[in-house]
């Protein structure tokens, strides 16, 4: 065939996988060399040119302040809860409400409600403070913002059900310090919050995957700098509804009035 019967194989790439262009072009000029040789016997099948298009920089806020929303996110929360249902139950408050005609589910409800706004207006501020002072990436703008938002309230909820359990089985407020510490501050080193995870041990990889704050940190970093929607997030967002699941069922044995 003639130059006007040749294929074009355009192969577009980003800056950051330069590494891996030579094995790809390797790859295609052995396959087109294949069919010329079992199709043509002096013209090529097909062109093939390369177009390299600018990755999305990768800054370090963009790995540290999904660390510092989780970081703020459980400590708050665990902290929060557990302080404060132990001091009403210490107080006999607890009691007293159980006791009154309001349904049990909303006097937890009610307690628990502004600490969720406080907590969530905080993942604002953070990313807004992020955003245009550092120049913290959201791919798609609004919507990743919203989708964060999202994540983060998931999250907060879980990291709330640990403070519930922990008010309820701790028997001075000495002591809950030590218990959410035990559940935090592992976490904090294994779930990539400052460091990334992928320099831990192979066979520690398999723990750090199921831990809530990973679930949280990665799923943050998925939307905001890769673009991700929710449901690319669904296996940390999976992650997080069993361990939402996990924590209330323990909570609702363990909780007391008083």
């Amino acid at each position: 065939p003639g130059e006007k019967d040749r294929f074009d194989v355009h192969v577009t790439s980003s800056s950051a996988s330069q590494q891996q262009l030579p094995s790809l072009l390797s790859v295609i000029n052995g396959e087109l060399a294949k069919l010329d040789k079992d199709i043509l016997e002096k013209s090529s099948i097909a062109n093939v040119t390369t177009e390299q298009v600018e990755g999305r920089a990768y800054k370090l806020i963009d790995f540290y302040l999904p660390g510092m929303i989780g970081f703020s996110l459980i400590g708050s929360a665990v902290f929060g809860v557990a302080f404060l249902f132990f001091n009403l139950r210490e107080t006999l408050v607890l009691k007293r409400l159980y006791a009154s005609p309001v349904k049990r589910l909303n006097i937890i409800f009610a307690e628990t409600f502004a600490r969720v706004i406080f907590q969530i207006v905080t993942v604002v501020i953070l990313i807004l403070f992020g955003k245009f002072l550092y120049g913290f990436t959201l791919a798609n703008g609004f919507i990743t913002f919203l989708e964060m938002i999202v994540v983060c309230l998931l999250a907060l909820i879980v990291f709330m059900g640990a403070g519930f359990i922990i008010s309820s089985v701790a028997k001075n407020q000495n002591v809950i310090p030590i218990y959410s510490n035990l559940f935090m501050f592992p976490q904090y080193f294994l779930s990539g919050t400052f460091f990334p995870k992928g320099a831990l041990p192979k066979s520690f990889q398999w723990l750090v995957e199921i831990l809530p704050l990973t679930a949280l940190n990665d799923a943050l970093r998925k939307i905001s700098f890769e673009g991700a929607g929710l449901l690319a997030a669904s296996k940390q967002i999976g992650i997080l509804a069993i361990w939402g699941v996990l924590v209330y069922l323990i909570a609702a044995r363990v909780f007391k009035w008083e």
